[in-house]
């Protein structure tokens, strides 16, 4: 969201930083935990998890 809206990526030791997939049923299709900002996941991680079928 950050990167989204051009804020500052900030590593705060206090912050678990991570991105999801959450389906509308409540599932978490995928998700992606990491330790600095900077290690973020390329978009295809969550592009081929989007395209699995159930």
């Amino acid at each position: 969201m950050a990167r989204a809206m051009n804020r500052p990526l900030v590593d705060n030791p206090w912050m678990s930083t991570g991105e999801f997939l959450v389906l509308p049923s409540g599932m978490i299709r995928t998700s992606y935990a990491y330790q600095y900002c900077s290690d973020y996941p390329g978009p295809r991680v969550f592009l081929t998890a989007a395209k699995m079928n159930s």
